[in-house]
């Protein structure tokens, strides 16, 4: 039997694309792995920060710091409850001298006075006791809260009055029947106390979110009862105060 010996033959040839050496391995890694992030490129970035956001913070103006709605991290400070306050309290004075512009004289001073008095009669007497109702009712607001609350509404109701100055003086120094000219005033009053109460109303039930839904019906109802007490008293500190809307100015002018 004659034994033949195998002959070497050339060695196997392994494809380079299923076994990859590892110089190419390397090659790949590096391009897979994301780039490190220096400090010059963090603060590159931050420098070039998104133009929508940058736009947004622009066009928020005084008038929106002044009343815009709460937001739910909003937290308390109190400049800027000062601040919403007597900005909304000196901006219902142009409202007032506004209804004294008929009469002139003395009648600037006193129903300049009378509208921001009327607002501050409100805070004083109406807001405490509104506070107090939520108490026994159980809602979830605190004072700071119910501060921030007030003063927006006052702001609100103020920059709206403000607002409505020029038209009503107009309107009341060309009318010729007085009646007329206290109806015209009466409805600028009753539409600055509109939107100053639908933003105490809103803020309200905005804070109040969280709250079981009977307490926020509950609450809103003693919002709505809030809002006929402030009109009335508005409209009785206004009339006692003022010359436009006096009782004895009204009975002069109809004899």
């Amino acid at each position: 039997m004659e034994i033949t010996e195998a002959m070497p033959g050339p060695a196997p040839q392994f494809p380079t694309h299923v076994v990859p050496t590892v110089e190419a391995a390397g090659a790949v890694a590096e391009k897979a792995a994301p780039p490190q992030s220096t400090p010059a490129d963090c603060a590159a970035a931050a420098e070039h920060a998104p133009a929508a956001a940058r736009s947004a913070e622009v066009e928020r103006g005084w008038s929106a710091d002044l009343v815009g709605p709460l937001g739910p991290t909003e937290h308390f400070d109190a400049r800027t409850v000062t601040v919403r306050a007597l900005t909304g309290v000196g901006l219902s004075a142009l409202y007032g001298l506004a209804l004294g512009s008929r009469d002139g004289g003395w009648a600037l001073l006193t129903d300049a006075l009378a509208v921001p008095m009327a607002l501050i009669a409100v805070c004083i007497v109406g807001m405490p006791a509104l506070f107090i109702a939520f108490a026994f009712l159980d809602a979830p607001i605190e004072p700071k809260g119910m501060a921030m609350v007030s003063a927006r509404s006052l702001a609100t109701a103020g920059l709206v009055l403000a607002g409505l100055a020029p038209a009503a003086a107009l309107f009341i120094v060309t009318t010729e029947g007085r009646m007329a000219a206290v109806l015209i005033g009466s409805f600028g009053l009753l539409l600055g106390a509109a939107f100053g109460l639908r933003a105490l109303l809103f803020d309200v039930v905005r804070t109040l979110s969280g709250a079981r839904i009977t307490t926020q019906l509950a609450a809103v109802v003693a919002c709505l009862v809030f809002c006929a007490f402030a009109v009335l008293l508005s409209a009785r500190v206004i009339e006692s105060f003022g010359s436009l809307m006096s009782i004895l100015a009204l009975i002069e002018g109809a004899s």
